[in-house]
């Protein structure tokens, strides 16, 4: 049941009253004129509160003196008439969009953001320094930190952290906490393996003092 309920209030269908009309006709059950409402919903798809594009109308109608409501699908002459033209001429509110025009607005910067993470990260990596932190995932499909700690010419020098990450998001946990984090051995790198591993995805991120 919670996870229901959790599911509905991240993503729902909804809808919301476009327009109430009142017209002239008279009510087919009391016989009484001027008394019918015609009320048209507009549906719309829901994500975290925030309405992402609209999906279809439905209506509804009711006479306000006898309490009589008439399904859409029922009625006929001129009230079907009148619920039909209402139904049609009624526009679709624009902020019904919101969420398609955030996913659109989202998307370039997103793919801006990769991309200048990507020349950066290629730019750390190109030009090493001491101290810099990798995080990186090993043979083993595990995760650990690597943190520069000589360059000699084509040559970078690494102490890896004395623990491992089982999951990526684990890493956080592995962050440089100073010299007792790694190990005290070097593991040598030329500088194209370690561009190697950075076009091949093996190093996510590089954290320069």
């Amino acid at each position: 049941m919670s996870y229901l309920c959790f599911t509905m209030i991240i993503h729902a269908v909804k809808k919301k009253v476009a327009i109430t009309e009142r017209v002239f006709d008279p009510c087919p059950d009391c016989g009484r004129s001027n008394a019918i409402d015609i009320t048209i919903y507009q549906r719309y798809y829901r994500l975290f509160w925030i309405p992402f594009f609209p999906l279809g109308k439905t209506g509804e109608t009711v006479c306000l003196n006898c309490d009589k409501e008439y399904k859409s699908k029922k009625l006929t002459g001129s009230l079907k008439l009148a619920y039909e033209n209402l139904k049609r001429q009624t526009p679709v509110p624009k902020y019904l969009y919101s969420g398609l025009i955030l996913v659109l607005v989202l998307i370039p910067v997103m793919i801006y953001m990769s991309m200048n993470g990507r020349a950066e990260k290629h730019q750390l990596i190109s030009t090493p320094q001491l101290n810099d932190v990798y995080k990186v995932q090993l043979p083993n499909r595990k995760y650990a930190l690597y943190k520069v700690a000589e360059i000699k010419g084509d040559t970078v020098f690494v102490r890896k952290s004395n623990k491992e990450a089982a999951k990526l998001f684990g890493i956080s946990a592995l962050d440089n906490k100073g010299d007792s984090s790694f190990f005290r051995g070097k593991i040598p790198f030329l500088k194209k393996d370690l561009q190697s591993m950075n076009e091949q995805g093996d190093i996510f991120s590089i954290d320069r003092e």
